[in-house]
């Protein structure tokens, strides 16, 4: 695990334990994507992979729906 992905995975456990859900964005690579998932999960976490090109407001848009 690279420096950046501690750091990401420090913030979201720390948003999770004040109740907030977890979701993963990807471009294109799913399996870094569960790749990341699977690191959550195994530290007692829940959290969904989402695809979106966040440069795309339509996808954005259904970003926002998925995670709700």
């Amino acid at each position: 695990m690279t420096p950046t992905e501690e750091q990401n995975l420090a913030i979201a456990e720390r948003l999770w334990f004040n109740g907030a859900s977890i979701a993963i964005t990807y471009a294109g690579n799913r399996e870094k994507a569960e790749a990341v998932i699977e690191t959550i999960k195994k530290n007692g976490m829940h959290a969904i992979a989402i695809q979106a090109n966040l440069s795309h407001t339509d996808e954005v848009t259904k970003l926002f729906d998925a995670a709700q």
